[in-house]
């Protein structure tokens, strides 16, 4: 391509969303950093968002989008409360096709009305049009939204176009995802084959799932030396002086021998090993306590049932859904460890936020705990609770961690050095994208 100028970095969803999950905090971290890091390579970093068809760049997130956020979450909670009675007339799999497909779509049409002078505005927005030199990397969910019309403009008018994976496990465990989420995510990534040309994984785990799941289903993609990968920020972003800290935190720790475990509460975070190690912990030691921090997802109402209607509820087991950065600060801060007992993830960011904060670190052994975390956590079996109930009670008995390596040697990124590292994958990826599928279209 010719020399990069620009680097438009895709922020839709989360400009749209007040939602506080992985993906959300990376597109924040890297459109804030981004101006500090553009110098050192020359080129001019632009939010991008898409609206009517065409790209214009994020301003400050307006009233509309945090009102529809809040309403999206309301249905979501609705959504959750009437799940056990929607189970009795096989209706959940259609209502979270419906959730899916449609809502959000129908939530912009009635925002759009109901703040017609705000719409009006954004119509007339200037509109960014990419061009020969310009990099347009796909930073956010857009699987979430209709993304691939303007993409081809883009590459029409000669850009490259990039795309940011933070995981690919709708395809490769399909079986923790409702249906409908793995046959839009599989559709959308059988879009970007056709339209992207470089993939960046979050991670280097994610970048050889990339590449062996492009290898094998799409071979005669050329995909070799157009994958690369970087490595997130640790920092919480959204702590702020002007949030208290709830009652329910405060509390709680005031114990000192509350392990925590944070991250959605959806099967592939698998809280149910927990619950099952942990019950194994109480009968040997009743006084440990486990604290889930997470917003309730998709698939989850079982778990959950089972949380409220455990009989330690609320006195040696509790949960936190809607907790906020400051009160998740204040929950690391306090807590004697954090437990992380995914089956998959993208890069494990609860992780290297919890050696950040000196906490000792309990993980699944998998391989992107063992990339992110290293030596610096210690590893128990997925397949067997009882390894880590072993590791709490002898914690319990003791008073002492099993040995790892100690935190204060742990190399910890900031954001600007995580940002700094997706940068450099751009240049050298975009570099080399002269024959394949740059300022064109490429169909497999």
């Amino acid at each position: 391509m010719n020399q990069l100028k620009r680097i438009l970095l895709e922020c839709s969803n989360t400009w749209e969303s007040d939602e506080n999950t992985g993906i959300q905090r990376v597109v924040r971290n890297i459109i804030k950093e981004a101006p500090g890091v553009e110098k050192d390579f020359a080129v001019e970093s632009v939010p991008a968002i898409v609206k009517f068809d065409h790209f214009r760049r994020s301003g400050k997130k307006p009233l509309m989008s945090m009102g529809k956020a809040k309403c999206l979450y309301f249905l979501k909670k609705i959504y959750h409360k009437t799940m056990p009675f929607l189970k009795h007339f096989s209706l959940p799999e259609k209502v979270e096709y419906f959730l899916v497909s449609n809502v959000r779509r129908f939530m912009q049409v009635v925002f759009g009305i109901l703040f017609f002078p705000l719409t009006i505005r954004l119509f007339f927005q200037p509109k960014i049009i990419p061009r020969r030199g310009d990099v347009l990397l796909l930073l956010d969910s857009s699987w979430m939204y209709p993304i691939w019309p303007v993409v081809e403009k883009a590459k029409y008018d000669g850009a490259v176009v990039g795309l940011v994976v933070h995981d690919i496990i709708p395809l490769t465990h399909p079986y923790f995802f409702p249906s409908a989420i793995t046959e839009r995510f599989n559709d959308w990534f059988g879009q970007a084959v056709g339209h992207v040309d470089f993939f960046i994984g979050v991670s280097e785990t994610v970048q050889k799932e990339v590449q062996a799941y492009l290898e094998q289903n799409y071979p005669y993609c050329q995909a070799h030396g157009r994958v690369g990968f970087f490595h997130l920020g640790c920092t919480l972003d959204s702590i702020s002086k002007n949030k208290s800290v709830g009652n329910g935190p405060k509390e709680l720790f005031k114990r000192n021998n509350v392990f925590i475990a944070v991250g959605t509460i959806e099967p592939r975070k698998n809280h149910k090993y927990l619950l099952d190690a942990f019950d194994l912990v109480w009968q040997e030691c009743p006084g440990a306590s486990l604290c889930i921090i997470g917003k309730i997802g998709w698939l989850s109402d079982h778990i959950v049932n089972r949380i409220k209607k455990h009989p330690l509820f609320k006195k040696n087991l509790f949960m936190f859904n809607d907790a906020s950065d400051t009160e998740l600060n204040y929950c690391y801060r306090h807590s004697r460890a954090l437990i992380f007992s995914s089956f998959a993830e993208g890069f494990g960011l609860p992780i290297v936020e919890a050696l950040g904060y000196g906490l000792p670190v309990f993980a699944s052994d998998i391989p992107i705990h063992r990339e992110v975390g290293k030596d610096f956590c210690t590893y128990f079996d997925i397949n067997d609770p009882a390894c880590l109930a072993k590791m709490i009670i002898d914690i319990e008995k003791t008073g002492k961690m099993p040995q790892a390596r100690s935190n204060n040697e742990y190399k910890l990124l900031t954001w600007k050095d995580s940002c700094r590292e997706l940068f450099t994958q751009v240049h050298i990826l975009s570099r080399s994208q002269t024959g394949w599928m740059a300022g064109g279209s490429y169909k497999c």
